[in-house]
């Protein structure tokens, strides 16, 4: 997902999401994943504050980040799991961009369990 493509709180065009919040129920604002293992999405850290995950089916699906196992970790023979997050069915979660999600080429990679399953990205903001 471009970071051109992220939902923006400042953005002065239409709807003025400033203004009046995001509409989650906005569904053509969703990026869709498709089923399987290398279905997911992947998109910056550094410009990432929320990730928004809409799961549009009538059974439970999972968005899972794919996270690297630390070296460290290997040497000791501690297993790393990748996390998980459960979303119910036609519902929403809402979760903030952890630095534990990031790779070491600075992107988030995130895979679904179903063709049903989107998610969006709203834009990290520091204030100076």
């Amino acid at each position: 997902i471009e970071t051109s493509d992220f939902r923006d709180f400042a953005s002065t065009s239409a709807p003025y999401y400033g203004q009046n919040g995001i509409e989650l129920d906005e569904v053509n604002e969703y990026t869709s994943l498709t089923s399987g293992s290398g279905n997911g999405v992947h998109f910056e850290f550094n410009s990432a504050g929320y990730i928004i995950f809409y799961n549009a089916s009538t059974g439970l699906r999972t968005f899972t980040f794919l996270l690297e196992e630390p070296y460290e970790y290997e040497k000791l023979g501690i297993a790393f799991t990748n996390k998980t997050v459960s979303v119910g069915p036609s519902e929403k979660h809402i979760l903030p961009v952890d630095s534990r999600y990031k790779q070491a080429d600075g992107n988030i990679y995130i895979e679904s369990s179903g063709s049903d399953c989107k998610l969006q990205i709203i834009k990290r903001y520091t204030i100076v």
